[in-house]
Parts: C-alpha cells; structure tokens; sequence
C-alpha cells in the first residue's frame, strides 16, 4: 500500500554501502514529508512498540503468575513467539519488499 504510492525510493541493488547511504541521502532530501515519516521515522517506532509490547507481556505474566513456578517461562515464550510472528506479518503489511530492479 504504501510502496505503490513512492516512486522517489530507489529500488535497485547497492554495490557498497557508500552507495545505500548517498541514495537514502538523496531520498531523505527530495522526498516530502509525508513519505519520509512512513519510511523512516514510523517504522523505527513499529519496531520500537513491538520490542517494548513483548517485553510488557513477558513481565505481566511473569508478575501474575510468580517466577517461582515453571509454566509462567513456557507461556511466556509462545506467546512472544506468536506475537513475533505477528509483528513480523504486519511489518511486511505496511512496509512491503521490493523486488531489486
């Protein structure tokens, strides 16, 4: 959704990371606003939440329950595995890969 509408991102491979670097800079120059929030500044923030919402679960269960009994350990981890999953689902919802030109 948000790929279709940004015909400014470059979408080829980078030799070296003097070339990635010089086209993120030519990118966060030309590019208004409005696209340099969604590609840079809010997924920064989506990867921020999800690491902070699956370190707030693995603390309340383990509040809840008392760290001294095993189960809260093994709930702990598949609920951060399902959470992952779903992170990672929405991240690839609303910051698409391109395919390299």
């Amino acid at each position: 959704m948000a790929s279709d509408s940004d015909p400014q991102r470059p979408t080829r491979v980078f030799r070296s990371f003097k070339e990635r670097y010089e086209a993120d800079r030519e990118f966060d120059a030309k590019a208004p606003w409005r696209d340099w929030v969604r590609q840079r500044y809010a997924k920064q923030w989506y990867a921020f939440g999800c690491a902070l919402l699956d370190v707030m679960v693995v603390g309340t269960i383990l509040q809840v329950a008392g760290p001294s009994q095993l189960w809260p350990y093994g709930l702990s981890i598949m609920i951060v595995v399902g959470l992952t999953y779903l992170e990672l689902k929405g991240l690839q919802r609303f910051w698409p890969r391109k395919p390299p030109v």
